[in-house]
Formats: C-alpha cells, structure tokens, sequence
C-alpha cells in the first residue's frame, strides 16, 4: 500500500498461501509470488526483462540477503527491516559491489519513544491523507 502511495510501478509480495496471495493482490501488489512454489528471483527477473527491482525491503534475511542482492536492479535500494531467518551466514559482497546496490537496516523496535511518534505523525501527514 505505502510503495502505491508513493508512486511505484510495479509491485511485487512474497507469500506463502493463496488467501495472502488473494489479500496481497487486494492491498496493491500486481504480483504475489509464493515463495513455496515460485522462485521469487526468477519470477521477478523475468517479469523486469532480466533488470531486476529497485527497492527491496525484507523481513527474512537469512538465505533470503544472497537472493535479494540476485533480485536487485543496478542501483538497487534493500531495506532489511527483520532477520525472522536469522543471520546471513554465507554471503558474497560481490553482486553488492558489482550492481552498486544500497543495503539499509532499520528497526522500530530500538528507536525512542520520540522517534516512534515522529515516524507516526509524518506517516499521518504523509499517507493516511
């Protein structure tokens, strides 16, 4: 929904069921991908005609760091915002360097109480308009 909001082209999920492909599709995605029966590179590569998405923003991590950086356009932007799989345990830097991609990690869990509220309120001012 944020990523219409703010004017992107084409959007992609990863799911694991048919009803969250089904609410996905429902809030915006124009393509949900189950991650248990597709391989969200291949779909996404075949989809950009083999240039790869500009933002990324991922909950996972683990595995999943090695298959965003194959995913991610040249100056592509990842937004790691979870780690639910847990570390990136073998991970070449080099399709990091070679596309010039961003890496970014954030989390609300750590920020002040200030910060939280101020992220509240430009989302307000910013979204829910």
């Amino acid at each position: 929904m944020l990523a219409k909001a703010f004017g992107a082209s084409q959007i992609f999920t990863t799911v694991s069921s048919e009803e969250q492909q089904k609410v996905s599709l429902a809030l915006g995605a124009d393509q949900a991908i189950n991650y248990r029966q597709e391989d969200f590179v291949e779909v996404m590569m075949q989809a950009t005609d083999g240039k790869g998405v500009d933002v990324i923003v991922d909950i996972i991590a683990g595995d999943y760091v090695a298959r965003n950086f194959a995913a991610a356009a040249t100056y592509g932007r990842i937004v790691q915002i979870g780690v639910h799989k847990g570390a990136a345990r073998e991970l070449s830097l080099f399709p990091l360097l070679s596309k010039r991609l961003t890496l970014v990690g954030s989390t609300l869990r750590s920020r002040s109480h200030d910060e939280k509220a101020e992220i509240v309120a430009e989302l307000e001012r910013q979204v829910w308009r």
